[in-house]
């Protein structure tokens, strides 16, 4: 009877070792498979976030930002235009977009030229049909578009060759740029010096006295030429126009005596190439201070003569320059397209292709960002309406909110913990086994001490995984759970010396992986 009893005893004792192997296997099993899926996802998520959520999340806010910079300047230009339905400012914004994809300026720029060419007068349709043209200056002057539409419509304007004839104003722009463009192929000056020196008063002198731009342009080269330049070229023109005129009418005797003709039988000024010229032949042989005395008596004041004295004997100069930018026509289209074959153009072009295609994206998404402005709006009413109570509130959710992130990872470093513990626990047991099972009442000490320690890491999970919720001090409380629960199985089983044994094995099996 006895005799059978044990040997009952012996084969559930060996059912139970057996079973607990193959659930032992079983959870290896789901072990690995967690593990291998959870890195798969994790590798599958960093490489799409890596190589399509980054790309266009960048892709979708660079687009917003370029078409934010087109619209504002279009909305800041079209704002001082009359007549301007959405229609034209549709059209307007093609013709920019046009340019700019095969120019080095880019599109916001030739949206704020449109602002320019408005404060110059122009109209909308006006605006249109110049913007190619102030484009092809500012790339053949090498400035900045801004600053070569606003000289270049002030110039224009100046030599009162603006008119409302969108053909024909169209026409006289692109003349005055390519006397401008052609002077700086000529005589030693850039086109934005002799765009400033028309612009400081030489334009209205030339323009009062019915001069036009080849031959204004002309003496501003032969100014150039003798390093007077920009601002202080075009005073020095405007002085000189002005003062022959009075001189003449002043000292009528004096020039008749000495032969300087400034105007013609007519009454119209001669041309400047000829004045200069009449006044070297007067001066001709003589010493300095007898030219002195002579141009004083010709009516010319100190003051005057360093404005004529740079100019003797440029009478030829002047003549030449004149006939060469009267053949100026198509000069700043060459020039711009010749400027266009550098590299660096060539990527300037490329990149503005981009910002096109960004602009065009970013007006597809810019409802939905203003949409999102407005439901910010409401919400900042509503959070307005709020009182402190449920301000507080709502601020400690957010807190909860803010550390629920690191008290996940916190967790999941708990988690991983406990899946390196499994060998651990799987050579305590053999270890306690081997070593303490001598009586049946050991044995179920034994089993009742697996049992407490399956549902103490159920309960310590469960609580860890809660805990996530709130900070540290509950992570701190499932740590400790957790160790209690082992350490009581461990001296249920194996006793003090079998803990003490117990916890070499566990360090040393932590240190080894």
């Amino acid at each position: 009877m006895a005799v059978g009893g044990a040997v009952e005893l012996e084969r559930l004792v060996v059912k139970l070792v057996a079973d607990a192997t193959k659930y032992d296997a079983v959870m290896d099993q789901v072990d690995n498979r967690l593990v291998n899926s959870a890195n798969r996802l994790a590798a599958l998520g960093t490489k799409l976030t890596a190589a399509v959520t980054l790309p266009l999340a960048a892709l979708g806010g660079t687009s917003v930002t370029e078409f934010a910079k087109f619209d504002d300047a279009m909305t800041k230009s079209v704002a001082i235009m009359d007549g301007v339905t959405d229609d034209i400012r549709e059209q307007m914004e093609d013709v920019a977009l046009a340019i700019s994809s095969e120019s080095v300026k880019a599109p916001e720029e030739l949206a704020e030229a449109y602002f320019f060419l408005a404060s110059a007068g122009k109209s909308a349709e006006q605006s249109m049909a110049l913007l190619p043209s102030v484009t092809e200056f500012a790339t053949a002057g090498a400035f900045d578009l801004a600053t070569a539409t606003d000289l270049l419509t002030d110039a224009q304007s100046a030599l009162g060759l603006s008119v409302k004839d969108v053909v024909q104003d169209t026409e006289n722009l692109a003349r005055v740029s390519d006397v401008l463009v052609k002077a700086n192929t000529l005589a030693n000056a850039t086109v934005e010096q002799f765009s400033i020196a028309l612009t400081s008063k030489a334009g209205s002198s030339l323009k009062a006295f019915d001069k036009d731009v080849e031959e204004g342009v002309a003496v501003l080269a032969a100014f150039a030429d003798q390093g007077v330049k920009a601002q202080l070229a075009g005073n020095q023109l405007d002085r000189v126009i002005r003062l022959l005129s009075k001189a003449s009418m002043d000292n009528a005797d004096a020039h008749k005596r000495l032969g300087l003709s400034v105007f013609d039988s007519a009454g119209k000024m001669r041309n400047m190439a000829d004045i200069v010229g009449n006044l070297e032949d007067i001066l001709k042989g003589m010493d300095d201070q007898t030219k002195v005395a002579t141009l004083d008596m010709l009516g010319f004041e100190a003051r005057v003569q360093q404005a004529i004295l740079p100019l003797l004997g440029t009478s030829e100069a002047i003549r030449t320059y004149e006939e060469q930018l009267r053949t100026a026509g198509g000069t700043t289209q060459d020039v711009a397209a010749n400027q266009l074959t550098s590299f660096s153009s060539q990527m300037k072009i490329l990149r503005n292709q981009l910002k096109i295609v960004a602009i065009e994206i970013g007006e597809i998404l810019a409802p939905g960002v203003l949409r999102l402005n407005e439901h910010i709006r409401d919400g900042l009413k509503w959070w307005r309406q709020l009182d402190d109570q449920q301000k507080r509130l709502i601020v400690n959710i957010g807190k909860v909110a803010a550390v629920t992130g690191p008290a996940l990872l916190v967790s999941s470093q708990l988690l991983k913990m406990f899946q390196r513990l499994i060998p651990v626990m799987q050579l305590l047991g053999s270890f306690s086994f081997a070593g303490s099972i001598r009586s049946i009442g050991v044995l179920m000490r034994s089993l009742r001490g697996l049992t407490v320690l399956a549902r103490g890491l159920f309960v310590a999970l469960t609580v860890g995984v809660t805990s996530a919720l709130s900070p540290f001090l509950p992570v701190i409380a499932v740590i400790g759970a957790v160790g209690a629960a082992i350490t009581g199985v461990i001296l249920v089983v194996s006793g003090p010396q079998g803990l003490v044994d117990a916890w070499n094995l566990a360090k040393n099996a932590v240190i080894d992986f």
